[in-house]
């Protein structure tokens, strides 16, 4: 006879029910992406840094993954909600990797999904019951280490956004790309609180309690929604400046919200390391321990290190071979567990 099946385990039904609610989001809207690029996101997320949390990911069906009959049971049994969306190309050039999409107040196939993905994020969160944590991420070069939530409470420092600077090298007062944007839309006034050497502050992650991140982008898209009606400035929605999300948070951070709202944390000192310009123009700030994982300042290793691939030729820092050096360990590890060869 077939044995008894075993009680339910209280303790750990308990321990589950009153566990955090987080939840991770991004954007993987090319249609280039394959599998392998899906890998390196969740099998890194789920196999190496061990994050049990809610995800939610906004695609294509179109994307190259999904002619892979395989991949949706694979995300299913990920617990990875895959959020489907219509992306079509720019109106306004031939061809952008991410594309754009329609949108009632700013105008069709013209909204870069760089931008039209805070929507898509304050939608998901309103249409579900408030999380305790969230964080929302950039997909293409975010490379999972560990569990980057449990570092929120210290690195927040009583506060209840960490928003997430990039290196000083190239502070948001010099010129550049993100002041560029933020001029662009806000003109001069959009910088005027802005002090030497303020760095600046990458869009593509953000952490924060669930309901200040509801209050934060609900505040970011009316300011760009007002400020475009205002103007008709067809930069505040990123039209051949893609990168005009940036723009506005960085006007957002350093000229409308109260500072006692949010922290910054410095490029090696969050739960998300952004690394790009360190790896550009700072290496020698990138420390690393002998296995070649990326260090925070205070020499644990960086849970979500974002901008990976900013590595270049053969006397780089070697972050995208470390990735594929996680990503090939924990994507065996993870097909054994699905019973796949």
């Amino acid at each position: 006879p077939r044995a008894a099946a075993a009680p339910p385990r209280v303790g750990a039904a308990v321990a589950a029910a009153s566990a955090p609610r987080q939840l991770v989001m991004a954007a993987a809207t090319a249609p280039t992406y394959t599998r392998s690029k899906l890998s390196e996101f969740v099998d890194t997320m789920r196999h190496e840094a061990e994050y049990e949390g809610d995800c939610a990911l906004f695609v294509l069906s179109e994307t190259a993954a999904f002619n892979d009959p395989t991949v949706k049971p694979w995300m299913a049994r990920e617990r990875v909600d895959l959020v489907h969306k219509e992306v079509s190309t720019c109106a306004w050039q031939t061809q952008v990797s991410n594309g754009c999409v329609d949108d009632a107040v700013w105008g069709n196939n013209r909204v870069p999904v760089a931008l039209a993905r805070y929507r898509w994020y304050l939608k998901y969160l309103k249409e579900r019951p408030p999380y305790d944590l969230v964080l929302w991420t950039d997909f293409r070069d975010a490379m999972w280490v560990r569990d980057p939530f449990p570092d929120f409470a210290a690195d927040s420092r009583g506060k209840d956004l960490i928003f997430f600077a990039e290196h000083t090298v190239a502070p948001l007062s010099k010129p550049g790309f993100t002041r560029n944007w933020v001029q662009s839309c806000w003109g001069a006034e959009g910088l005027a609180s802005v002090k030497d050497g303020d760095p600046v502050l990458c869009s593509g992650n953000a952490m924060g309690r669930g309901p200040a991140v509801v209050a934060y982008l609900e505040e970011y898209l009316d300011a760009v929604n007002k400020q475009f009606v205002r103007t008709n400035r067809t930069a505040c929605l990123g039209v051949s400046l893609k990168g005009m999300d940036q723009g506005h948070h960085n006007r957002m951070a350093y000229g409308v919200l109260d500072p006692s709202r949010f922290t910054v944390t410095p490029y090696d000192q969050g739960p998300v390391y952004t690394a790009g310009l360190v790896a550009k123009r700072a290496p020698h700030d990138l420390k690393k321990d002998g296995e070649g994982y990326v260090l925070r300042s205070d020499g644990r290793r960086a849970a979500l290190v974002h901008q990976f691939d900013r590595d270049d030729g053969p006397d780089g820092l070697n972050l995208i071979k470390l990735m594929r050096t996680i990503v090939g360990r924990v994507g065996i590890a993870a097909r054994l567990a699905r019973g796949e060869k």
